[in-house]
């Protein structure tokens, strides 16, 4: 299970008696989480977390956006383009700037910080039965968990470092899902930088 810190350094457990969630979540407690120092990345712990929430990633089609510079404009313009022809669409952006639930929107509206929460609380006695599970971990998963919920009919996905190890790669276990990473194709739009390479892994 894991342990939520207080701000003295001192851990308690974040489960009430018979496991279930206090009435009142705080959102802050998700930045608690973080890998073990030194494990080895994997999409293992993303994958059991949404196995256990009944694979929500599995639920809508998707559009995968990686790279370097301006993803976050990028997923705003598809998921425009995808309004544009009718369809209810969820976006995920990382990172967020003036608040935690702005990286979630239904049809280009922010959701609000209490459906966010509302998710969060939802899902969290499955986050707790995931060891070592990490924050980014726990965000993508609020973002399936919230887009099944809305029915969106697509969902547009912004990769966090990016690579085949980065939690939003799991939605490519979903068929319908489209990959779409920045190349040279898209230079003119957003840029591309040796890093892309470097830590996504050519071709990722």
């Amino acid at each position: 299970m894991n342990n939520v810190r207080k701000s003295g350094g001192n851990q308690e457990d974040p489960q009430t008696e018979g496991g279930q969630s206090p009435p009142a979540v705080r959102i802050g407690e998700i930045y608690s989480f973080r890998r073990p120092a030194g494990e080895n990345w994997n999409l293992e712990k993303i994958t059991g977390l949404c196995k256990l929430l009944g694979n929500p990633e599995k639920k809508f089609p998707s559009l995968h956006v990686a790279g370097t510079n301006g993803k976050g404009s990028v997923v705003a313009m598809c998921a425009g383009i995808l309004r544009e022809a009718g369809l209810k669409v969820g976006a995920y952006f990382s990172p967020d700037v003036d608040g935690y639930e702005e990286r979630f929107q239904i049809n280009g509206k922010p959701v609000s910080k209490e459906k966010v929460k509302l998710v969060y609380e939802k899902i969290r006695p499955s986050v707790l039965k995931v060891k070592g599970i990490s924050f980014f971990e726990i965000t993508t998963a609020i973002a399936f968990q919230l887009f099944a919920d809305e029915k969106v009919d697509y969902a547009v996905l912004e990769t966090g470092l990016g690579g085949r190890l980065d939690a939003v790669f799991l939605e490519f276990d979903n068929q319908f899902g489209v990959r779409f990473v920045q190349h040279p194709a898209f230079e003119g739009l957003t840029g591309f930088e040796d890093d892309d390479i470097g830590f996504g892994g050519a071709g990722e």
